[in-house]
């Protein structure tokens, strides 16, 4: 795999097996992630947009901050990995595409 670095305009080559098995073990760590069952993006989508009317009708925020804020999709984000080149350690940095997601 040929990878943007996570910092600066380096480019790494990686193995994509070993690529793979480090994001999966990242993961794992159940103090930092939580499996989901199903995808709830259209369960907090629904809040949001819920959220976003009251705020409006209650003429806290503008009808054009409320129509920037309205989410459009129901896309999730992907989870990527950026190697890291600095320092001592070799782990990867998550990240996430957001595109065509509000955020």
């Amino acid at each position: 795999m040929v990878l943007p670095a996570d910092k600066g305009r380096a480019t790494v080559v990686l193995d994509k097996t070993e690529y793979e098995q480090k994001v999966q073990h990242m993961l794992d760590n159940e103090r930092t992630y939580k499996k989901l069952q199903k995808d709830a993006t259209a369960v907090y989508k629904r809040k949001l947009v819920s959220i976003l009317t009251w705020l409006k009708d209650k003429e806290t925020i503008s009808h054009e901050l409320y129509s920037h804020l309205y989410p459009t999709s129901e896309k999730a984000p992907q989870l990527y990995c950026l190697p890291k080149v600095h320092g001592t350690s070799r782990t990867e940095t998550p990240s996430h595409s957001a595109s065509g997601v509000k955020t």
